[in-house]
């Protein structure tokens, strides 16, 4: 019995942290039990296997050819989500399928969206209602496109940018903790450091927020005369924190040019104020919530506490960051050429966990001023008059509810797909399933090297994209790839590329016309001839494989020819490559597969 009451008294000590499970749990369900299977999920899969299999080797980076012409698996795009499926995998001792793997990662790395609220609700002392109902605001918020919420956290799968967001917030809780102690234990100090560690690993978006917030932190929180103390403690905890994700940020940084770029993407500045003139802070925010920030922000700077007020002014600075004012009246790119290259709308992202603990401190405190009125009320009559009051922040607290689960409603959040076809076709996963039954069986039966290549209905079609989890072959994606940024990330389908790749099998579900090879209901096989070798001689003379491992001990070949011809690779170039003639090193240059684009040196990248 004594047991029982210590389990439910704890419980009930951490009301916020139990509701926040529970109500994130129940939005992704069946998730961790099963992985979604929309947009983006499959490709992410698909590569902390890739990283899995690097790691099971013993290295922390590896070349794979798995995708594309090979790329850098490990090395260009965030790990943190791999490491994680990777652990717990290797946790489970290789029990628990790699698919359940990532639904538990990713499961976990939605509760750390809304914990991270609660945790800095705590560790400042905004309290734990403020993080509860931040919390459910950032779970609930419908979102859409490079601005986070249920649309581009879970639908679309891009989750690490929210969950580095989140862990840079909870840091930065840690650290006003730290700010406003009169004494500090180094010990004290872990926490914070891990948490910008970990953000950084999860997605470089966090370094451009930490170098934004952390030093508004240090005078927003500290006092004028621990000024200096306070700088120093900052600067120890992000320069502690780049220190553990510097195994990963330095040969990214290294090999930076061999890095795509998605684009400078922004919004108007005046398009920005013209959503919060009519209670929006965000695309598809209810203007309940978004008036509601606009007063919490206000009522933040003008009788907030010093957490309050930075967390007002740094998400309100982060939003700002998000219109191309930011880039063109600033000029950040004079400070860093890499600030051409983000993606200025995402830090909306960045902000929405400020701009929601705002606003649920604002309810919070108006619901904690009415309760003390009530208890310091004199009379009846006087507590009728507060009763009376009361009813002010309770109208609206009803109307963020209701509009919060009105737009949850509209843009199906807590919907999860949890079939690659739709949640209404499960006869698809059978039909793949056999499909890769058979895959498995060609490739392991194969006598030399050769690729799938998969097409779906759409150039963002990424249902498919898991394959080599299932069948151990390389597999090009025609079409659009997520979940990487390698600079020879291609997508087409032209002939003379799927003859440079070794495509043997091309597999579509898009009703192409043909006669395929073999079928399995909608998955249809089409076979090809495999024309080319790992590299080819270009001019007179004779090209002879010796060994084609790209992956392992590399790629040999003897020639014997005229001189002024020259070896094309079907590899893609990557600075970690050497060519060798005889032992002697030899320069190498990059050429389109197709067209005439002009040769591009290492050095010139």
């Amino acid at each position: 019995m004594e047991v029982r009451r210590r389990i439910v008294r704890a419980l009930l000590e951490r009301f916020d942290v139990v509701a926040v499970v529970v109500l994130a749990t129940w939005l992704v369900w069946p998730v961790p039990l099963t992985m979604p299977l929309s947009q983006d999920h499959t490709v992410h899969l698909a590569r902390a296997y890739l990283l899995g299999q690097a790691l099971a080797d013993g290295h922390l980076s590896a070349w794979s050819s798995s995708w594309y012409f090979g790329f850098p698996v490990g090395e260009l795009y965030p790990v943190l989500g791999d490491l994680v499926v990777v652990a717990l995998r290797g946790l489970s001792l290789t029990l628990l399928p790699w698919a359940s793997c990532y639904a538990l990662a990713f499961w976990l790395g939605y509760l750390a969206i809304g914990l991270a609220m609660v945790a800095f609700a705590r560790v400042t002392g905004l309290g734990r209602w403020t993080g509860l109902v931040a919390a459910v605001l950032c779970l609930l918020d419908p979102g859409t496109g490079r601005e986070g919420g249920w649309r581009f956290t879970v639908f679309f799968g891009v989750w690490m940018h929210p969950l580095a967001v989140a862990l840079t917030w909870w840091a930065l809780g840690e650290l006003c903790k730290l700010l406003r102690a009169n004494e500090l234990r180094a010990r004290e100090l872990v926490r914070p450091i891990v948490l910008i560690g970990s953000a950084l690993l999860a997605h470089p978006g966090a370094l451009p927020m930490i170098l934004v917030t952390v030093p508004l932190a240090v005078p927003c929180v500290s006092t004028r005369a621990n000024l200096a103390r306070s700088s120093a403690i900052a600067a120890v905890v992000v320069v502690g924190g780049a220190m553990l994700a510097a195994w990963w940020y330095a040969p990214m940084l290294a090999h930076r040019a061999w890095m795509a770029h998605f684009g400078t993407l922004w919004l108007e500045l005046g398009e920005l104020l013209g959503w919060v003139a009519h209670g929006q802070w965000a695309k598809e925010m209810p203007p309940a919530v978004g008036w509601t920030i606009t007063c919490g922000l206000l009522f933040a700077m003008v009788r907030g506490p010093a957490v309050a007020r930075f967390v007002a002014i740094a998400s309100t600075v982060l939003w700002l960051l998000a219109s191309v004012d930011a880039f063109t009246r600033l000029r950040l790119d004079l400070l860093s050429d890499g600030a051409r290259y983000l993606q200025y709308q995402r830090f909306v992202i960045c902000a929405k966990p400020g701009l929601m603990l705002c606003a649920a401190w604002l309810l919070s405190s108006a619901v904690q001023a009415v309760r003390a009125a009530m208890r310091r009320a004199p009379d009846r009559r006087l507590r009728m008059v507060a009763i009376a009051i009361a009813l002010l922040p309770a109208a609206w607290i009803a109307w963020v509810v209701h509009g919060s689960l009105a737009a949850a409603r509209e843009g199906q959040v807590g919907e999860m797909q949890a079939s690659r076809a739709g949640n209404d076709d499960d006869g698809f996963e059978a039909e793949w399933s056999a499909y890769l039954e058979w895959a498995a069986e060609r490739w392991h039966e194969r006598d030399r090297f050769w690729r799938f290549a998969y097409v779906t209905k759409a150039r963002h079609g990424h249902g498919l994209a898991d394959a080599p989890l299932y069948t151990d072959a390389p597999a090009y994606k025609i079409g659009f790839t997520p979940g990487d940024n390698f600079i020879h990330r291609i997508e087409s389908e032209e002939r003379a590329v799927l003859d440079r790749l070794r495509v043997r099998y091309v597999v579509a579900v898009d009703g192409r016309k043909g006669e395929p090879v073999t079928s399995f209901g909608r998955v249809r096989v089409f076979e090809r001839p495999v024309t080319e070798q790992v590299a080819r001689l270009v001019g007179a003379g004779e090209l002879t494989v010796v060994r084609d491992d790209p992956d392992g001990e590399g790629v040999v070949v003897d020639v014997h020819g005229t001189a002024g011809g020259r070896i094309e690779w079907n590899i893609a170039g990557h600075p970690r490559w050497e060519l060798r003639r005889d032992g002697e090193l030899m320069p190498w240059y990059e050429v389109p597969v197709v067209g005439d684009a002009p040769a591009v040196t290492p050095e010139q990248r």
